[in-house]
């Protein structure tokens, strides 16, 4: 990799770093320099580091907690860790949990949770993801929110399971 970090600001300790996306984003990105960057980078820097396919559990866990919505979102829309997810379940910005309820490789209790959110929109996208597991159809099926039964009726991954879905209340 021919970009390293430059400097280290005195003041807070924040690395300053001319990494791109495409560094921080490669699967080969050393986990030493994941783990520094999610503790120590700028908000861009760290945004960019979420979106990286082969975070380490050190670096997911940094970032779950990570003070600015953007990051935690950025994490949870990518292939987190079954310990991210639980805690992305119920994290308090909604948007980071639509993401998570995007998110492809969603584990069964993480889905059964998100299903339950107080958000319809939260349980909209969950019931729009197509790796959505059968339990979760037939509860977000039955869901008081039309929007969220709508949501579902046009996802054809539910479509091709005979999922059955009452559309008017």
């Amino acid at each position: 990799m021919s970009r390293t970090i430059t400097t280290i600001d005195a003041t807070d300790g924040r690395i300053v770093t001319d990494l791109t996306w495409r560094d921080l984003t490669n699967p080969y990105l050393a986990t030493s320099l994941q783990t520094a960057v999610a503790a120590r980078a700028d908000q861009r820097a760290r945004w960019n580091l979420a979106h990286n396919p082969a975070l380490c559990a050190e670096a997911q866990a940094l970032l779950t907690v990570d003070v600015d919505d953007d990051v935690r979102h950025a994490l949870a829309c990518g292939p987190a860790n079954s310990a991210t997810q639980e805690a992305f379940a119920t994290d308090t910005a909604e948007d980071v949990r639509a993401g998570l309820a995007s998110n492809l490789t969603l584990d069964a209790d993480t889905q059964a949770t998100l299903a339950q959110d107080a958000s319809s929109r939260v349980r909209a996208v969950l019931a729009q993801n197509p790796a959505i597991n059968a339990d979760v159809q037939a509860t977000l099926a039955l869901d008081t929110s039309p929007y969220v039964r709508k949501s579902l009726s046009l996802n054809l991954a539910c479509r091709d399971r005979g999922v059955r879905i009452v559309l008017a209340a």
